[in-house]
């Protein structure tokens, strides 16, 4: 599975990532957006096996330790909320990106 960059707008990315065999093997695409900027936000973080990739994905467009928000529309199937509001991927996200990162859930 490859993660795709595609510059949406200035300063903002869509990283796509198609997984052939979800939906019964129709494929589906997981779409990740990046906002960069002084605070620079990712919404979405993925499956929590998406992690390398979708981090991956990130530093190749800035430093993943500059990440400061995450932001998420809705869990997916392998995610659960903790105590702290932290879910799936934002999960091994906030470990690893520490920087003062922060999540919200829109």
């Amino acid at each position: 599975m490859d993660v795709r960059i595609d510059e949406v707008a200035e300063q903002t990315y869509r990283l796509s990532a198609f997984v052939p065999q979800a939906a019964d093997g129709a494929g589906f695409t997981f779409n990740h957006f990046l906002i960069v900027g002084d605070e620079p936000l990712l919404f979405h973080c993925g499956l929590r096996k998406m992690f390398p990739l979708v981090s991956a994905a990130v530093g190749k467009i800035i430093p993943v330790d500059r990440l400061r928000w995450l932001s998420f529309g809705h869990f997916e199937a392998d995610e659960r909320v903790d105590e702290r509001m932290v879910c799936g991927g934002a999960r091994r996200s906030s470990r690893a990106w520490h920087n003062g990162l922060q999540g919200f859930h829109s």
